[in-house]
């Protein structure tokens, strides 16, 4: 029979590589793509927060402002919804959006979308139809993600050209590896890649913790590494329709505006782009109404080449995850492994030695008696 001693370290190595198993199942269900690790904060039903949709069935978390003041919902004006169905929200582009905060911006993962007819100018200026806000996610000016549907900057250039046309920018609490602008630099012709006006057109933004990405119409336009979950942010605020700053407010139709509480596939954004609702058993994408990539001035197009992903990215262009796993779970599991692989090596060690050691003393014991 073992020595106390003895059997308590042989039941030690045999209970550590079990809860590290333990650990490792409870950290892939745990970290599925699409789940959320919390319940669902007020107002999501189905894992979605309807920001436009049917009036009457507004949740009481999403608001209607004016000039930054709370205003009656009942003020907010509609008219019909992309091919007559539905309601669209008017947002006149005179200081009123659409608003929610506290409770139901704490979420991991996120996918903004909706359907929007932008109006351009809501003035005499056509200036005004510049700067003007989609959205607006943020915690004060110190961290936020902003769409910008049309910016004309000479002075702001990538290896392309100048900005001219859509923009989407984010800003995490001055960390320069998650403070970047989106856009495609284009030389200097009418052609722009703005989004185009008087037309019904879907958006998506997606945030899962590997990447931030712009789709429109279905199709992506931009995307960013960005390893943070949204809520990290600490949002205290999302804005339909305005910003942080003194610019012109959104003057747009806007229609099926929803904020999911998870990362979307892509094939569920071309469903949501194609009119039809991916959590529809057995619903198929269809063909979208995408613009070509030289469109004239009035059109939209993709950019001609996307950002290239790095080689740990391409392993799940839809979710970045590898057989269900995301990224950052495979990382974290792979530590684990290799931190027990070194506990058991460095246990083993301690243990030899301390075998070796009690061997020689029980031989010079053995001597000294002779």
């Amino acid at each position: 029979m073992l020595p106390y001693g003895c059997r308590e370290k042989k039941g030690l190595r045999l209970v550590l590589p079990v809860i590290a198993l333990f650990c490792l199942i409870a950290l892939i269900f745990s970290s599925a793509p699409g789940k959320t690790v919390r319940a669902a904060p007020a107002g999501y039903v189905d894992g979605r927060l309807m920001l436009v949709g049917d009036p009457a069935k507004r949740p009481a978390e999403v608001n209607y402002y004016q000039n930054g003041r709370l205003a009656d919902w009942s003020a907010l004006k509609w008219t019909d919804g992309p091919n007559d169905q539905g309601k669209a929200a008017v947002l006149t582009g005179d200081g009123d959006y659409i608003g929610v905060g506290g409770d139901q911006l704490k979420i991991g993962r996120m996918t903004l979308t909706g359907w929007i007819n932008w109006q351009g100018t809501a003035s005499n200026n056509d200036d005004d139809m510049y700067n003007q806000r989609l959205f607006t996610l943020s915690n004060g000016e110190e961290a936020y993600i902003t769409l910008i549907p049309f910016i004309h900057d000479p002075e702001t250039t990538d290896q392309k050209g100048e900005l001219n046309g859509l923009r989407l920018t984010c800003k995490f609490f001055g960390e320069s590896a998650n403070t970047f602008d989106l856009f495609e630099g284009l030389e200097p012709s009418p052609v722009s890649n703005n989004l185009p006006l008087h037309q019904w057109h879907h958006f998506a933004v997606k945030a899962d913790t590997m990447a931030l990405r712009l789709y429109i119409d279905g199709v992506m336009w931009f995307e960013k590494k960005f390893l943070k979950n949204i809520s990290d942010f600490n949002a205290d605020s999302l804005m339909i329709g305005s910003g942080l700053w003194d610019e012109p407010t959104l003057n747009a139709w806007l229609a099926d505006v929803y904020l999911y509480d998870s990362a979307l596939s892509d094939s569920q954004i071309k469903i949501l782009a194609s009119g039809e609702d991916p959590k529809n058993d057995g619903t198929q994408a269809e063909k979208t109404t995408y613009l070509p990539t030289k469109p004239p001035p009035t059109t939209t197009a993709p950019p001609e080449t996307l950002p290239t992903a790095t080689e740990t990215e391409q392993i799940d262009e839809n979710t970045g995850t590898f057989y269900g796993v995301p990224l950052f779970g495979l990382q974290i599991i792979a530590g684990v492994i290799a931190g027990f692989f070194l506990l058991s090596i460095g246990m083993s060690v301690i243990y030899l030695r301390k075998r070796h050691n009690a061997a020689e003393k029980q031989i010079h014991s053995e001597e000294d008696r002779g």
